[in-house]
C-alpha cells in the first residue's frame, strides 16, 4: 500500500523502538513478498507451458475454459494493482462475481 507523506517513526522519543510497530513491519514485509512470489510465480509458469503449446490445437470447450481463466487473471491482475496504489482492497461486485466461479 502506498503511503503519503511522513511515515510514521517505530521509535518514541527516548529512542526505544515499539516492538509492535517491528512485528506490523515485519508482516508488512512477508505480505508485499507473497504478493510478488505469487506475480513472479504467474509469470515463470506462464514463461515456461506458453511456448510448449506451439502447434497444439484445442478444442471449443478448451478455447471458452482458457479465456474465462484468462479474464479472470486480468481482473485480478488490475485488482492488485488497485490495491498497490490505492490501498483499497475491496471487491467490487463483479469481480467477486467473477472469482466465485473459480
Amino acid at each position: 500500500m502506498r503511503r503519503s507523506g511522513g511515515e510514521e517513526n517505530d521509535a518514541d522519543e527516548d529512542g526505544v523502538v515499539d516492538p509492535v510497530a517491528i512485528v506490523r513491519g515485519f508482516h508488512r514485509a512477508m505480505e508485499f513478498t507473497d504478493l510478488i512470489g505469487v506475480c513472479q510465480g504467474f509469470v515463470a509458469g506462464a514463461s515456461r507451458l506458453v511456448p510448449r503449446l506451439r502447434g497444439r490445437e484445442f478444442s471449443e470447450s478448451q478455447l471458452a475454459l482458457v479465456t474465462r481463466q484468462v479474464e479472470k487473471i486480468r481482473a485480478t491482475a488490475d485488482w492488485i494493482e488497485t490495491a498497490v496504489s490505492t490501498g483499497r482492497v475491496d471487491l467490487d461486485e463483479a469481480l467477486a462475481e467473477l472469482l466465485r466461479g473459480q
